[in-house]
């Protein structure tokens, strides 16, 4: 359990700085960047969001 927190905390971090660099690419007009921010933020979010799911599933396979 310990990890999925470490791996959610990593996930977390990826997608704040994608999210940072999506922005300043925005401001810079760096298309090719901001492209690559935004796919790689909604990348990581997907994998969070499988991360959540498995997590509630142990928890709820630990109260039955």
């Amino acid at each position: 359990m310990r990890s999925k927190l470490f791996l959610n905390i990593f996930y977390n971090i990826v997608i704040f700085v994608c999210a940072a660099g999506a922005y300043t690419s925005l401001q810079n007009s760096r298309w090719i960047w901001l492209t690559s921010f935004l796919m790689l933020g909604a990348l990581f979010i997907i994998a969070k969001i499988k991360l959540i799911k498995e997590v509630r599933a142990l928890q709820n396979n630990q109260k039955k």
